[in-house]
């Protein structure tokens, strides 16, 4: 049997790649996770298409203000931090995966710098609820947590249930740390809630922007993601039915990145 290969951790960055620049899947978490939540996606995802895998981790602090002032500065600084990490690598031509609050950072880093990427697919991605909807954002973020946990000890396997725990644990720990930062990077998305728009500027710019969403998802309702897309082709929206948390549900998002030649 094949030995599983176990990634390096260097300087915010989670490398599975083997050293290569070319065609790799760079994977972007959302707010507060890491790459320990999200390592048996990495390894399903090297495993199925070969590919060299990056996760980049979300800074802790610092990172520099995007000259081009479009975006709320904690968004900013994040996307830059995608961007810097990718660049210091030499990739280019990349399918980056983002989940959550990393779709909308990654879409950024993407804008400013399309020739990272060919295609980005978000998961579940933020930025579709508006401002005024960000206590109700708050209260369901605090609903999938728990319908996560619950759901994942009664179904998942080993292995996901240590990534879905794990993931959970460093949200806590990513909050507590710092209330007010990560207050004011979930506000900075509710105050931007321009994905829709964000990714037609992508598309402009040459790079295919897919969003997978879970047809139950308790944060972001099919209908109000539909409307932010309607301008884009029908299908860059997947849904995929019977899943909570497509992050962690390995099995449901490689099938469905699989099935429409995402990956």
């Amino acid at each position: 049997m094949r030995k599983q290969v176990e990634p390096v951790r260097s300087d915010g960055v989670v490398d599975l790649s083997g050293g290569q620049t070319r065609n790799l899947i760079v994977m972007v978490p959302g707010l507060g996770e890491s790459g320990f939540g999200f390592e048996p996606l990495m390894h399903e995802l090297a495993a199925e298409t070969g590919r060299g895998i990056l996760l980049i981790d979300s800074p802790r602090w610092g990172g520099e203000r995007d000259p081009s002032g479009l975006y709320p500065l904690p968004l900013q600084r994040l996307a830059n931090n995608i961007a810097t990490r990718l660049q210091a690598r030499g990739v280019s031509g990349a399918t980056g995966i983002f989940h959550s609050m990393g779709g909308m950072t990654g879409l950024m880093a993407a804008h400013e710098h399309p020739e990272l990427f060919e295609r980005v697919v978000i998961v579940c991605g933020a930025g579709f609820v508006p401002e005024e909807q960000f206590m109700r954002l708050m209260r369901a973020v605090s609903r999938k947590s728990l319908q996560s946990m619950v759901s994942c000890l009664r179904h998942a396997s080993q292995n996901v249930r240590w990534a879905t725990l794990r993931g959970l644990i460093d949200g806590a720990v990513y909050i507590g740390a710092n209330p007010w930062r990560a207050i004011t990077e979930g506000r900075a998305v509710a105050q931007y809630s321009e994905t829709g728009q964000l990714m037609q500027r992508v598309e402009e710019k040459g790079v295919e922007v897919y969003v997978v969403l879970a047809r139950d998802d308790v944060l972001f309702a099919l209908e109000t993601v539909q409307q932010a897309l309607a301008h884009l082709p029908r299908e860059r929206l997947i849904v995929v039915d019977g899943v909570h948390d497509l992050q962690y549900d390995v099995e449901a998002l490689v099938t469905a990145l699989q099935k429409h030649n995402l990956i």
